[in-house]
């Protein structure tokens, strides 16, 4: 039992140190983006509530409205721990139509499946924020009235990371630290009993 315990003691260690290791400031990731005539678009489009989402209360999906909207999909990954990501309205030029909403996996054929939050409204400047589990991906859908001009947000989490995720390295060696505590615990036990 002793033998188990120390393990134990040693895997947690282990695990303190890797999170510990982890970034603990915030990356910021500026997306700049614009919707052309060619871009896809989703009618009905999403409803703006005036609702702002926040980690601490998030939201229910707000509907939809008349007419199509463009729309443009960016994926992210959170490459660590479960972490509240911020996305803030940074520029919309010529028009104040951005409307960005995030989602598990956006499926424009079910815009209300996946849904993790939204702004509540188009324009500048609007922040929201949203709980992302660890190691997950996420789309953030930049929404615009079709084929008008450029816009810009920022993504702010202390892991996150753009595109699809593959976990860099670097993480994937300060996650598996606590697995090896475990197994060089065990083998030094296997080892000793065998003496």
């Amino acid at each position: 039992m002793k033998r188990v315990l120390t393990c134990l003691r040693t895997a947690l260690g282990a695990l303190a140190f890797t999170f510990a290791a982890l970034p603990s400031s915030a990356t910021v990731i500026t997306v700049n983006g614009d919707w052309t005539a060619g871009d896809p678009t989703l009618s009905p489009r999403p409803n703006r509530n005036g609702v702002v989402a926040t980690c601490a209360a998030p939201k229910a999906y707000a509907g939809t409205l008349g007419g199509a909207w463009s729309y443009d999909i960016h994926t992210f990954f959170n490459n660590g721990p479960a972490d509240c990501i911020t996305v803030t309205h940074v520029a919309n030029v010529p028009n104040a139509s951005l409307f960005v909403m995030a989602y598990e996996d956006f499926d424009a054929l079910s815009a209300a499946t996946d849904y993790l939050g939204d702004g509540g409204s188009s324009g500048l400047p609007i922040s929201f924020s949203i709980n992302v589990p660890a190691f997950s991906s996420f789309d953030l859908v930049a929404f615009g009235a079709v084929g008008l001009g450029n816009y810009e947000f920022t993504v702010e989490g202390r892991n996150v990371i753009l595109g699809n995720g593959v976990p860099l390295p670097g993480t994937l060696a300060l996650v598996s630290l606590p697995l090896l505590a475990i197994g060089a615990g065990r083998r030094r036990r296997i080892v000793r009993s065998a003496s």
